[in-house]
């Protein structure tokens, strides 16, 4: 890594502490069930799982609020979850993780989304969604505006964080992010959408190759593609900078008419989900903390590679990310 100064880094880090960022998106629960295969079904030629425990964790945009509560910060949820059992866990499994959930709202007319995993001697052996995708409806888009704006005040920065379930309604996202604009308050997105016009005008943008060839409408495939789009959507997008992970390339920001790659430091990947909500709010966190561009980056990626070394969903903390970066440095 180019120039890293330590120094400045630990400041950053230690700058974390009770930056407060809303996390606005989609909300979910992972639901991990742990089963026992001893025989077929008499019924079909499938397994039968005996049930053996289970497991709930917040996943979705809570993940992210999760990253920036265990990087020391104070996280708000905004978003939707059914009137429902799943719903009332969402609210207690926030409550237990010191994630602030008094703006998530109950839809009665939508399920909480749940992804259910089932394992078999630690093997996956099937997943089932429960969920609508539709868009919200007007009246809780006008909740969701409400509850904002009345604690606006409370925020240092934002993150629009899209998993394609319906939350991101364009009416709502395009209102928002006037507000924030207006009070001068820092926006990043990792996005999940195909529609430019959506996302217009966030400050920070984070997809990663694929996501950037979609919302460019072009597959990325050599390097001469990704920096031809990446200044195209840089200026489309109205950004100040457009953040592309690239998985074992790294990271690539453009940003007015300049671009810089800060290269992977992972040093093993056991696991890549969830790797993007600890991205958007290590950088997030960064920004708020004070970081340049580069050095925002720097911790961004420095994050990640810790947490794709853990299998699942995973988060870090200062302490991590500072032994993690000193060992990289030693290495160099």
């Amino acid at each position: 890594m180019k120039s890293v100064d330590f120094n400045k880094i630990e400041k950053i880090l230690e700058n974390f502490c009770n930056k407060t960022i809303l996390v606005f998106g989609d909300l979910m629960i992972d639901e991990f069930i742990f089963t026992d295969v001893k025989r077929i079904s008499p019924e079909a030629p499938v397994p039968v799982a005996e049930v053996k425990s289970k497991l709930y964790k917040l996943g979705g945009a809570s993940n992210v609020a999760n990253n920036i509560v265990a990087l020391g910060g104070k996280a708000y949820l905004c978003g939707v979850t059914g009137n429902d059992g799943f719903g009332r866990l969402f609210v207690e499994e926030a409550d237990n993780l010191n994630i602030n959930s008094d703006m998530v709202i109950k839809d009665n007319s939508r399920p909480t989304t749940v992804k259910t995993r089932i394992l078999a001697h630690n093997q996956q052996i099937a997943r089932i969604d429960n969920e609508k995708r539709n868009f919200i409806n007007k009246d809780i888009c006008s909740k969701i505006i409400d509850n904002i704006q009345k604690n606006i005040d409370k925020f240092d920065g934002v993150i629009f964080s899209d998993y394609a379930k319906g939350v991101m309604e364009e009416s709502v996202v395009r209102k928002l992010i006037n507000i924030f604009k207006d009070k001068k308050i820092p926006t990043a997105c990792d996005p999940k959408v195909n529609n430019i016009n959506l996302i217009k005008g966030i400050d920070y943008i984070k997809p990663n190759i694929r996501e950037a060839g979609i919302l460019a409408g072009l597959e990325i495939e050599t390097e001469k593609q990704l920096f031809d789009i990446g200044y195209r959507l840089q200026k489309e997008l109205e950004c100040k900078a457009l953040i592309i992970t690239r998985g074992s390339e790294g990271i690539t920001i453009f940003s007015d008419d300049k671009d810089f790659t800060v290269p992977t430091v992972a040093k093993k990947v056991y696991d890549v989900t969830g790797a993007g909500d600890t991205t958007i709010a290590a950088f997030m966190m960064s920004l708020l903390a004070g970081g340049s561009l580069r050095e925002c980056t720097i911790v961004a990626n420095t994050a990640a590679g810790i947490v794709v070394g853990e299998v699942g969903t995973a988060v870090t903390n200062i302490i991590q990310i500072k032994k993690y970066l000193t060992e990289i440095l030693e290495e160099k």
